[in-house]
């Protein structure tokens, strides 16, 4: 699981960096030696673009109408609105990459 760390900004490399271990010369965050501190490889840190109210998509489409097995027709109502979020589902923009939930 991530964490956002509301009002902080990315630092523009390990040295400006609140995270930076200066003693042992690594990284608080990810607990890795990086070689280069101008510029990281790996930093574990991720910008957020500014964005509106972020949803879990994967559960919006658990909104859908279940039609029954050997059902002949669907309301045109039902086919409307899973065809609704489904579209809205495909063209979101992607703000951050999802994660698997863990079990605990």
């Amino acid at each position: 699981m991530s964490i956002l760390i509301k009002g902080m900004e990315t630092p523009k490399d390990c040295w400006n960096c609140r995270f930076a271990d200066t003693e042992e010369g690594g990284c608080l965050v990810d607990q890795k030696t990086h070689g280069d501190w101008d510029e990281p490889d790996e930093c574990p840190l991720v910008p957020v673009p500014p964005h509106g109210r972020l949803i879990d998509a994967d559960e919006l489409l658990m909104h859908r109408f279940v039609g029954v097995v050997g059902e002949a027709e669907k309301s045109s109502y039902m086919v409307g609105w899973n065809s609704a979020i489904e579209t809205v589902v495909e063209n979101a923009h992607t703000v951050i990459e999802g994660e698997k939930k863990s079990d605990g």
